[in-house]
């Protein structure tokens, strides 16, 4: 990963399973943090309202590993997100997905230097040429190879 000109790591616990009550999971979530901090790297973690990508899950990680930076995506939910800032140091934020309302939010909770911007592209391209259709999994899965070199 060195010689590759990446900033970091993403964990999508919807399209990658991350039971960390699994020890093998566990061990391997341990590692990537590990390298991350080692290497000065970023965990970008997908964030969502169901139960499966809360930021808390994550939590026991973020804490064990505080020079890691890590960014959750999307603001959701967002009382969860405001937790998470507010208990850790290390944690940021993006756009990706979010309201102004939300981000005037965050703002407004003070952490509005820990914003970052995310644009969750080419998924938004792909609202943007369909406005009123929500694409299963395999028509997102052939539109982003289709688009992979643009």
């Amino acid at each position: 990963m060195e010689e590759l000109p990446y900033e970091g790591f993403k964990i999508h616990p919807r399209g990658n399973p991350w039971n960390l009550g699994d020890p093998w999971t566990l061990d391997l979530a341990h590692e990537v943090f590990s390298y991350a901090e080692k290497r000065g790297l970023h965990i970008l973690i997908h964030a969502g309202e169901d139960m499966f990508e809360r930021p808390s899950l994550f939590e026991p990680l973020i804490k064990a590993y505080p020079r890691v930076t890590v960014q959750l995506a999307h603001c959701r939910p967002l009382a969860e997100t405001l937790e998470m800032l507010e208990k850790h140091p290390n944690v940021v934020c993006d756009t990706a997905f979010v309201d102004t309302e939300t981000q005037d939010k965050v703002r407004a909770a003070g952490f509005g230097e820990r914003i970052r911007f995310g644009s969750d592209f080419p998924i938004t391209h792909y609202l943007a040429c369909h406005p009123d259709h929500d694409p299963t999994e395999e028509e997102l899965t052939v539109f982003l190879l289709a688009n992979k070199h643009k």
